[in-house]
C-alpha cells in the first residue's frame, strides 16, 4: 500500500505497488514458514492514526514498514526485480515498547541468507 512520497516520483499514483512474483516465489521457497501478504509503506511512522491502523488491519495488511513501495516502484521504473522480506519486531495494533528479541534477530538472519541465495540463483 503506497502511503509515502518517494514512489510517486517514479510512477503515476495508484494505491499499490507490487514485488516481482518470480523473486517473491524464490524467497518464499527458501523461507517456508514465512507468511505472504500486503504491507503498508509509510514514511511518516509517527503519524498513523488509530482509524488508519484499524482500516489497514481490517484490510488484512500484515505489517507497516518504510521502504518496500519505494523499492518496488523504482524497480518497476528501472525494469528490474525487487521483493521484500519483513521481520516484524513490534505492533501498531497492540502498542507497547519495541524490545530486542532473539526471534527477531533469527528472522533477520534467515531473511538475509534467503535473499543472498535467491539473488544468486536469479
Amino acid at each position: 500500500m503506497r502511503d509515502e512520497g518517494t514512489s510517486h516520483h517514479y510512477l503515476p499514483h495508484r494505491r499499490t505497488a507490487a514485488a516481482a512474483l518470480d523473486l517473491t516465489d524464490r524467497l518464499g521457497g527458501l523461507l517456508p514458514s514465512a507468511v505472504r501478504g500486503v504491507v503498508w509503506t509509510t514514511d511518516a511512522p509517527f503519524r498513523q492514526t488509530r482509524a488508519e491502523v484499524a482500516a489497514y488491519e481490517k484490510a488484512l495488511v500484515l505489517a507497516a514498514e518504510m521502504e518496500a513501495v519505494a523499492l518496488f516502484t523504482v524497480a518497476e521504473y528501472r525494469q528490474v526485480e525487487a521483493a521484500a522480506v519483513v521481520a516484524v519486531a513490534d505492533s501498531l495494533v497492540k502498542p507497547g515498547p519495541c524490545e530486542h528479541r532473539p526471534e527477531t534477530e533469527k528472522a533477520l538472519q534467515l531473511a538475509l541468507g534467503a535473499a543472498v541465495q535467491a539473488l544468486t540463483e536469479a
